[in-house]
């Protein structure tokens, strides 16, 4: 018998997935717990127009998050330091929360914990920061990190 979860079934598969299943079981346990319906025409006309609708979500979302790495590649954060007078000893840096912050100034929510940064930045130079956007893709930030005179 062939049906079609409406729950994540253990052993069985995830929900939206159409599967094949012994009749008893199929009947007795997953449609009568309300788990699964039948294959029928029209579920399973259901089923395509929901799997379309999700593959046309997905993809979407896909461009969305490479339109967000392209325009961070092309970024420089330019974070300026408090340092002592001679601009060796650094009192500031940069951490999370900042580069959040200038990422949704552009308009790019990302949360702290996809922001790749194992400790925050205190030296003056160049950096890249990794940011992981979902879907497997991440966007390199660069910043720059000067010092106040």
């Amino acid at each position: 018998m062939k049906i079609i979860l409406f729950q994540d079934v253990k052993g069985i598969g995830k929900k939206g997935e159409l599967k094949e299943v012994k009749d008893g079981y199929g009947k007795n346990f997953l449609i009568a717990k309300g788990l699964a319906k039948p294959a029928t025409p029209e579920h399973m006309a259901k089923y395509h127009q929901d799997q379309a609708h999700h593959a046309a979500q997905v993809q979407k979302q896909t461009t969305n998050i490479e339109s967000h790495k392209t325009k961070i590649a092309s970024l420089i954060m330019e974070a300026i330091l408090k340092t002592d007078k001679n601009g060796k000893g650094v009192f500031d840096s940069v951490n999370k929360q900042s580069i959040k912050e200038f990422l949704a100034n552009l308009g790019i929510e990302v949360a702290p914990e996809h922001i790749l940064l194992e400790k925050p930045i205190k030296e003056i130079g160049n950096h890249v920061v990794l940011i992981n956007l979902g879907q497997g893709i991440e966007a390199s930030l660069k910043i720059l990190v000067t010092h106040s005179k």
